[in-house]
């Protein structure tokens, strides 16, 4: 959507098949499509150690990905890394895995880095990284064991999903600059980048 008499804004896509994206996404009433970017995740990540340049990394590799495919859009690309106990987890993938996250973030602390970036038309490129940093309940291993049991978050790196019920009730505090970045994809950084782009938002 753009003001009356001005040209139209380039179309967005979403560089991601999350319905988690996609669901926060849909709060700025910006009319999107979504593309699957198909990138190589493993071969970045087994190369980085740094999680916010990770996340960063990771992010523009998913919007170039679908920029070069579409050209004339703005492509919007993001990623999570997370660190629990100062190291760098991928998605758990096993409830036994997810449970082991969740001691470790427990005991040793979660930060999440949300890179975000988007490639538009031209020379257009733009990128990113919002911490936060997460700290849990003093839970017992059976509490955790049961939040496993009801949520399954097998797929998202840090064994939480705040979004779902039970999910907020496992943090003591929250330390974050926008907290839409901790379920995936910043809003308020987003926003201003579309609003560049010649969006208007509602």
């Amino acid at each position: 959507m753009s003001e009356p008499g001005a040209p139209a804004p380039p179309p967005l896509i979403l560089a991601s098949t999350s319905p988690y994206r996609a669901m926060l996404l849909d709060r700025l009433g910006v009319p999107y499509t979504q593309q699957s970017p198909g990138v190589d995740e493993e071969a970045v990540t087994a190369k980085m150690t740094d999680p916010a340049a990770l996340a960063e990394r990771l992010a523009v590799m998913k919007a170039e990905a679908v920029a070069h495919r579409s050209p004339d859009a703005v492509c919007l690309g993001s990623d999570q890394v997370a660190v629990v106990g100062g190291e760098i987890v991928s998605k758990p993938g096993t409830p036994e895995r997810a449970l082991a996250q969740l001691i470790a973030a427990r005991d040793g602390g979660l930060s999440l880095y949300c890179g975000v970036a988007l490639a538009g038309p031209g020379e257009r490129r733009r990128a990113t990284v919002v911490r936060s940093d997460l700290v849990l309940h003093p839970l017992s291993d059976e509490r955790l064991r049961a939040y496993v049991a009801k949520v399954h978050p097998v797929d998202c790196a840090g064994s939480f999903k705040l979004e779902e019920p039970g999910g907020l009730a496992l943090f003591d505090r929250i330390e974050a600059a926008d907290w839409t970045a901790v379920i995936g994809l910043p809003l308020l950084t987003v926003a201003a980048w579309l609003r560049d782009a010649g969006h208007t938002l509602p």
